[in-house]
């Protein structure tokens, strides 16, 4: 196994496997082995009771603590939060809409409540001033002054470790 996870291994099995069915189909084999596909067990873990992630919540600071308060509404993995674009937001419908996900597919999320209340924050901080004095506008709704948000990990479990939480891990901030 190297160490790999079950996972990894089986993408990659696919992936050679794949390649197999192509030599077959072009008629480059006359037959192909068969493939065994491991067990997985990549189910998320770390989900917080509400009071936990709040007590996490206010050792976190902007925008860290609004890209957590995101990601713990909708769901969301980083990777996608980081990515989410003020076009994507419609203030009227009040929904987002994604083109693609992980699964290839769009997808709209309502913004109601407490997600709505975050989207007019992040509205009134998207405006950002460089370092020659500039002001411009980010594209991004997540970001920390203009910048994409890099990795959140360490802030994360510092946070954790403040409110008391020291094993708890958030493992989609990746």
């Amino acid at each position: 196994k190297l160490g790999y996870a079950n996972a990894t291994i089986n993408r990659r099995t696919q992936a050679l496997r794949a390649a197999y069915n192509l030599a077959l189909k072009d008629e480059l084999l006359s037959k192909i082995p068969r493939f065994t596909i491991l067990k997985e067990d990549n189910a998320r873990q770390g989900f917080f009771e509400q009071e936990e992630f709040e007590a996490v919540l206010k050792h976190l600071e902007n925008p860290y603590d609004d890209l957590a308060l995101f990601a713990y509404l909708t769901g969301w993995r980083k990777g996608e939060i980081v990515n989410l674009r003020w076009n994507q937001v419609d203030h009227v419908e009040k929904e987002i809409r994604i083109d693609t996900s992980k699964n290839g597919e769009g997808r709209v999320i309502p913004i109601l409540g407490g997600l709505w209340d975050l989207i007019k924050d992040r509205w009134q901080k998207r405006e950002v001033t460089s370092k020659s004095g500039e002001t411009y506008i980010s594209p991004l709704v997540f970001h920390n002054y203009g910048k994409p948000i890099g990795d959140i990990r360490k802030r994360w479990k510092k946070a954790c470790e403040k409110a008391g939480y020291p094993n708890k891990l958030f493992h989609d901030f990746r």
